[in-house]
């Protein structure tokens, strides 16, 4: 890594700050606010946040917080780049421009596998869209407040048939 990075204005022979930090680095302290784990098991049954799980479609079906609606950036193998991650993403965005009382007017707390990568991810999708009231929860599905609370879609599907309510 060179140096001497220029943080103004891109000097012949020196490199812009963005040059050298990763695109997700720049933006994740700027873009993502956090929540912790037991702010986000607080806030299952609560009406003005909607939570997203980011991680692979696999991932969700083996443990997810209730409630919680599958929105992958992630491919199989929690690959973030290339031809399947970015139809993922197209489909996130149509998913959220597609379903505006979904998102309007709630808080948006972001899981992901560690709190990072995906939540970058995800926020940027998100803000694209005009929503800014996003969250990532820290530590992301690692965390042992949310592991805590993981339950399968079986088991999901299977209380809502207890109750009569359905899951999309």
């Amino acid at each position: 890594i060179n140096t001497d990075i220029n943080t103004d204005t891109n000097t012949p022979g020196q490199d812009s700050i963005n040059d050298v930090i990763p695109n997700d680095i720049q933006t994740y302290g700027n873009t993502n606010d956090t929540v912790t784990g037991k702010e986000a098991v607080d806030a299952i049954n609560n009406e003005t946040v909607l939570i997203i799980d980011v991680r692979t479609s696999g991932s969700y079906v083996t443990g997810h917080l209730k409630g919680s609606l599958s929105l992958p950036v992630f491919a199989e193998g929690n690959v973030i780049e290339g031809a399947e991650a970015e139809a993922l993403w197209a489909s996130f965005t149509a998913y959220v421009k597609s379903n505006p009382s979904t998102f309007g007017n709630k808080a948006i707390y972001v899981l992901c596998n560690s709190g990072s990568r995906g939540a970058v991810k995800a926020t940027e999708l998100l803000h694209n869209e005009g929503y800014t009231n996003v969250f990532t929860i820290e530590g992301g599905a690692k965390n042992e407040s949310i592991q805590a609370k993981f339950i399968t879609t079986e088991q999901e599907q299977q209380a809502n048939q207890n109750t009569g309510t359905t899951t999309d």
